[in-house]
């Protein structure tokens, strides 16, 4: 079996990524964690195309529908806390460094909020996460998408409830940089003005409320609740 984790940022990958690296020695399989982010879409079917058996593939990377022996798992994530959480990791100095410093120059020359641009087609990516992946997981359900992994694919993740508190990265709770202390603390204010502004919120929202229903029905098939 080869096991395809198109991870998205922002949402609990540094903890997937730990967690695979402790399952690979216990289970004992191969583990391709690539760092060419976001490769063009040949390059990422050539990659997956070579990927051999008994293997995860992982990087930042979109969906190849070409390639169909292959099982596809991903974690997703509440659209607005997974912004935050981007909005302050990129200028988390512990984390970035020199980009931070970078990141918070370029925001200081831009009158605009950058977040949420990118084009987003709802009723089709719904329509691949139900059809072509084995298991899309929740960041705020994490102990629970570790149990349905160790359920639906036990080759690989057989014993990871056991490695659930394996250490991994995490964005800082306070910023010297930016004087903040709050990541994470969004008001209801915030909230609203990011769900009238940002072009693409009520389609990640559907996206993501449509799979969170489609992950506890799927658990409480599987008798884990």
């Amino acid at each position: 079996m080869r096991v395809a984790y198109n991870r998205i940022p922002k949402s609990a990958s540094s903890f997937m990524i730990a967690l695979l690296y402790a399952s690979s020695k216990r289970n004992r399989f191969r583990l391709e964690n690539h760092v060419n982010y976001f490769p063009e879409p040949a390059v990422l079917a050539h990659e997956l195309h070579a990927l051999r058996d008994n293997t995860v593939y992982v990087n930042h990377a979109s969906f190849v529908s070409s390639e169909r022996n292959l099982t596809w798992i991903n974690v997703i994530r509440d659209p607005i806390e997974r912004w935050a959480s981007k909005f302050y990791y990129e200028v988390d100095t512990a984390l970035r460094r020199d980009l931070a410093v970078h990141e918070l120059e370029r925001r200081e020359q831009d009158t605009e909020c950058g977040c949420a641009r990118l084009e987003f087609d709802e009723e089709l990516a719904t329509a691949r996460a139900r059809e072509r992946y084995l298991l899309v997981g929740l960041t705020e359900e994490l102990d629970l998408t570790v149990k349905l992994l160790e359920k639906l694919l036990p080759h690989f993740f057989a014993g990871a409830t056991s490695l659930s508190s394996v250490p991994h990265r995490a964005t800082s709770l306070t910023n010297s940089l930016t004087n903040t202390s709050l990541n994470g603390a969004i008001s209801n204010r915030a909230r609203a003005q990011i769900a009238h502004k940002a072009k693409n919120y009520m389609d990640e929202r559907l996206f993501y409320e449509d799979l969170k229903h489609h992950f506890f029905h799927r658990a409480c098939q599987l008798g884990l609740l």
